[in-house]
């Protein structure tokens, strides 16, 4: 019985341990399938891939100040509004001066030294004058941008055949005018002293300026007469605001500008002819014809200067020197010397203090940087530059191109021949030492400035290199 029962007991035993083992199957199938009827997860969605920028600092800030009349200013005009400022970080305030007298070119130099001026445009003769007997005054010549190339020039009458025939006579100009100081150069080079020849002031830059101011307040006054012709007809395509026709000339509308040169006149004619039928072009020129005939035969208060001033020859520059030569009365004035002839003699240069070299060279670089990339857009595409620099001259570009006749904006290349390296000297070496013989032969400067202690050439060296 015990055995049967604990046979049975046994066989039951085994039995119920079948059966769990059995459920246990059973529910872990049961999982299992309820695992594999569930459905996949949906794969999260992709987020956008985020590139972080670096978020620009506010561009750096530079004043400069630079004479009113300075061509120095177009390049920095197009390169704050073509963004070539922009695109290097920094922000260009200019302050126009007017520097025509020896006092105010140290004045303009000394601005250096006034909070908020960091640099400023100067040639390298009125730099050398201004910079001698200022021991407070710590500069360096930084970089150039242009080159006097027939900008400056000495006129002369018919009577005089060469430079000999100046002996004894008088010369009209001031002494630190550039014409007089090629025209010194030139005797000198000859064996003559600044004793052999006389030279005297003159009313040409001052009659210039006042045949200017009167032309630009006649195209700004209201014609007596309304007018009901076209636009077309009445007015000069270009720039209608600023220039006014009298006859067949057509004056600037800027006080500091002469007459526009016959060429530009003529472009802008041309211009007109091609935009009008032929009928109407053919009554404009009847018309202008007939305006040329009764013109005001008025003569221009240069037309007797030479007599006035009882002179052979005048230190003139642009735009003066234009409107000398197109109103001179003189039968046979011509040029007989220009700058064109003296190399790198007066060349415009950027300057600032040398204590703010060493904490602001990053700064300049930028600013030199942009300046370049615009005159290298002078070099290449003029029309495209002249476009963008005349309004703010309140010139067209036919306007504005005839006044930057006669100077040679220095590309970044020509710069870099000019300013040398801290090694080399640069072509300007040469400058330096004719301008100290003639500054101080003419009692413009007491002693000889050494090129080494006031040009700079480090700043512009691997200015574009990546």
């Amino acid at each position: 019985m015990m055995n049967r029962l604990r046979g049975w007991t046994v066989c039951w035993g085994s039995g119920q341990r079948n059966r769990v083992v059995m459920i246990a199957r059973v529910l872990t199938a049961i999982a299992l399938s309820s695992v594999a009827c569930q459905a996949a997860p949906s794969p999260e969605p992709e987020l956008p891939e985020v590139t972080l920028k670096p978020v620009a600092p506010p561009p750096s800030e530079l004043h400069c100040a630079i004479a009113s009349d300075s061509p120095a200013l177009a390049p920095i005009y197009v390169a704050s509004e073509l963004g070539y400022f922009t695109d290097e970080g920094v922000d260009v305030d200019i302050t126009e001066v007017d520097v025509n007298s020896l006092q105010a070119q140290k004045q303009l130099l000394g601005r250096l030294l006034e909070s908020g001026i960091d640099c400023v445009a100067q040639s390298v003769d009125a730099y050398m004058r201004a910079r001698d007997n200022q021991p407070n005054l710590e500069t360096a010549i930084i970089a150039t941008l242009y080159t006097s190339t027939g900008a400056d020039a000495l006129v002369v009458t018919e009577a005089i055949a060469s430079l000999e025939d100046l002996l004894d006579q008088r010369i009209g100009g001031d002494r630190h005018h550039p014409g007089i100081l090629i025209t010194y150069h030139a005797m000198r080079e000859l064996g003559y002293a600044f004793k052999d020849i006389v030279v005297t002031p003159t009313a040409l830059e001052q009659k210039a300026a006042e045949m200017a101011k009167a032309a630009d307040e006649a195209a700004a006054s209201p014609s007596s007469e309304p007018n009901t012709d076209t636009p077309s007809e009445s007015a000069t395509v270009g720039d209608d605001s600023n220039t006014t026709e009298a006859g067949t000339e057509t004056v600037s509308a800027d006080p500091s500008e002469a007459t526009i040169a016959e060429e530009a006149t003529a472009a802008e004619t041309e211009t007109n002819d091609a935009e009008k039928p032929p009928e109407e072009s053919a009554e404009s020129a009847a018309e202008n014809t007939l305006e040329a005939d009764t013109e005001d035969d008025a003569p221009s208060p240069l037309a007797t200067l030479f007599q006035d001033e009882n002179v052979v020859a005048i230190a003139a520059s642009e735009p003066a020197l234009t409107t000398l030569l197109a109103d001179t009365s003189e039968e046979g004035s011509r040029r007989l010397l220009s700058s064109a002839d003296f190399g790198a003699l007066l060349t415009e240069t950027l300057i600032i203090e040398q204590s703010s070299l060493e904490k602001n060279s990053d700064r300049y670089q930028r600013l030199l940087r942009g300046i370049y990339q615009a005159i290298a857009l002078y070099n290449s595409d003029r029309p495209q530059f002249l476009q963008v620099a005349a309004p703010y001259f309140d010139q067209s570009p036919q306007e504005l191109a005839a006044s930057l006749k006669g100077v040679a904006y220095t590309s970044y290349a020509a710069t870099q021949e000019l300013m040398g390296t801290e090694l080399n000297t640069g072509t300007l070496f040469q400058s330096f030492s004719d301008l100290n013989m003639i500054h101080i032969e003419l009692d413009l400067q007491e002693r000889p400035m050494f090129y080494d202690d006031h040009v700079e050439p480090g700043l512009i060296q691997d200015l574009f290199d990546p």
